[in-house]
């Protein structure tokens, strides 16, 4: 077996371990927590006369788990 298909291997290793590392019930309250956040910030900015909001949520199952929030400001009627 040579270099490159020794890799290719490892490479499919990780990926079908990094699917059994998180179950679909723990990824369903990963989500449900991310998007309450979301939520919550955004009340917490609209009160604050912020003129910025959360408007997108990314998980990333990765080796540590993250999560990214995408940020964009508000114009005209969506302030309101």
């Amino acid at each position: 077996m040579g270099l490159l298909d020794k890799a290719k291997q490892s490479v499919e290793k990780a990926k079908d371990v990094s699917l059994d590392l998180v179950s679909d019930d723990n990824l369903a309250n990963i989500i449900m927590v991310a998007c309450t956040k979301q939520d919550n910030v955004n009340k917490a900015l609209k009160t604050k006369g912020s003129i910025y909001r959360i408007h997108g949520v990314d998980i990333e199952m990765g080796i540590p788990p993250k999560v990214v929030y995408a940020i964009r400001r508000e114009f005209g009627e969506e302030l309101r």
